[in-house]
Parts: C-alpha cells; structure tokens; sequence
C-alpha cells in the first residue's frame, strides 16, 4: 500500500529525472511504502524561490565556520551577500570550561556506552543533577539511560529521558523547577532547549555530531561530492557537524548569568587531527581533562 500520493507527487518521485535531488523508499511492515523525494543542498529550492527574489536578512548564533560563512552560504545558495560576525555578550572565558576526559574510549568501541554511563555518574557528583545530555541516536541514548537510571533511583536524582512524541516543553519545565533532574536528549534537543541560569549547569555531549552516514539523503550528498573529486569529510560531514555541535554549546549559555561546563566524552576532541578546528571553533573557554575540575566553574 502506498498512503496519500498525488499522481503529480508520484510521477516526480518516479521519474527521477532531476539529479539535483535523491529519491528513496522506506518499507515499515509488510505493506506500509513511503516514497521521498528531497534536494540534495537547500540551494536547489532556496536560490530561485527566495534569495533571487527578495532581500534578505539572516541571523544566527552558529552560521558562520572558523569566523566565515562560505559553507552556510554554498549550501543555501547565496552568491552575493555582505556579512558580519558579532562578539558575544557572554563571558566564556571566566564562566564556562570546556572538559574533555582523558580516559576516553573510542567512541565507536563496544564499551563506550557503559563508559558514558559511569562518567555521568561521576559528573552528577560534582553537579547534583542540573543537566542535559545529548545523544546523537536514540539506541544509544536509550542504552545508556537504562544503566543510568539505577543509579538516579538510588541516590534521588529524576532522570527524564526523550522518547518519540513526547512534550519536549514538559522535560524542559522540570529541569527548570526541579534541581535534582537530568534531562537525556537528541535530534530536538540540540537546539531550542533554553534554561538560564542556574536551572542547568552541565551540558554532556557523549558523541561528536557527525552526519549518520547511512541516512538517504546523505549519503546521496556524499557521492555527489565524491563524484566532484571533493572532499565528503571536510567539505561536508566535519562542517556540518561543528555547526550541531556548537547549537549543543549554546544550550549551556543562555543568559550572561549562566555559569558551568559543557563536557565532551569524545576522544576524536583529543586524538584526530582535526582537534584543533573544533577548538577554534567553539568559543574561547577554559579548558580541562578532568572531572574533578567541576568544582573550579560551577556555581557556588
């Protein structure tokens, strides 16, 4: 069974006749089919339908890349454009560490998830709860917080874990009321989640945000680039992954009252050679490789 397609729908998708988009089918049960049809860039849509058209004024905390736009804008296909980059009234230098453990696994290691489990246990030491933890998949998250919750009913803390359909707002509102709570989130909740001040002290981020590149549409990206004798990791999946990973940032400092860490369980932020750019491009902030350093930048 195919659900509600117009027979214009269904011509384009079946047709695939412009290579400027990927097509792909995706089968749940035995007759349940879903055909899509997206463009491969933004840039496809956005250049004829919009930037051609009209003037337009963009804004945001993570557009701009090691201090130019040059990737957002070859995404979204703007040509010609004036742009600027503006400080930020927070006070990163005194007001939020950057930790990085040195004790690590790889990240695509079998153990990594019970690490992570027990690093947050360590971490809430320190913390009392007043946490986000973002995860880049839900079977991961999912894994950890099953060994994580345990722990919690012990010692009193209220892990809320995402779960699909649930009311991000309501997660959000508890860790604004309640100190003693942790919040375990993905997709979503790498942007728009806005707690100031105290109510959240700790921001974790397990994994890197890189590009699932078993997705349709990006691995669609990637051949394309490929095929262009470019390179997918740095023309694509590393940009696209500094700009998540600074909207996971941003989820710490809301407010010029905010104070506290965003902690990286990540080894890549201290192996890869490309440690440096993701430095650079994250706000200038102290720096540690220890836990216990906490206690240095966490509110009193």
């Amino acid at each position: 069974m195919i659900g509600s397609l117009s027979i214009i729908d269904l011509d384009f998708i079946s047709n695939n006749a412009k290579r400027s988009w990927a097509y792909w089918a995706t089968v749940r049960g035995r007759d349940q089919i879903t055909l899509h049809a997206a463009p491969l860039f933004p840039k496809v849509v956005l250049a004829s339908s919009l930037f051609d058209k009209v003037p337009v004024i963009l804004t945001s905390a993570t557009m701009s890349n090691s201090g130019n736009f040059s990737f957002f804008a070859g995404r979204v296909g703007v040509k010609e454009y004036d742009s600027v980059v503006v400080g930020s009234p927070f006070d990163y230098i005194n007001k939020t560490m950057i930790i990085v453990p040195d004790d690590a696994p790889e990240p695509n290691s079998p153990g990594f998830n019970g690490y992570t489990a027990e690093k947050l246990e360590e971490i809430t030491m320190y913390t009392g709860g007043r946490m986000l933890v973002l995860f880049t998949s839900f079977d991961a998250m999912n894994q950890v917080a099953r060994s994580f919750q345990k722990y919690c009913s012990e010692v009193g803390y209220h892990l809320l874990v995402q779960y699909p359909g649930c009311n991000r707002e309501e997660l959000i509102q508890q860790l604004k009321n309640e100190p003693r709570t942790i919040v375990f989130g993905s997709s979503s909740f790498w942007t728009g989640v806005d707690v100031a001040g105290e109510a959240l002290t700790t921001v974790v981020i397990p994994r890197l945000p890189f590009p699932h590149p078993d997705d349709p549409l990006i691995k669609a990206q990637i051949e394309l680039l490929e095929k262009a004798n470019r390179s997918s990791f740095f023309d694509y999946m590393f940009p696209k992954m500094i700009f998540k990973l600074k909207q996971g940032f941003g989820r710490l400092n809301r407010s010029v009252h905010c104070q506290g860490a965003v902690i990286i369980l990540d080894n890549r932020m201290r192996t890869k050679r490309y440690k440096g750019l993701i430095i650079k491009s994250l706000p200038k902030c102290q720096y540690s490789s220890t836990v216990s350093d906490l206690v240095n930048i966490l509110p009193v």
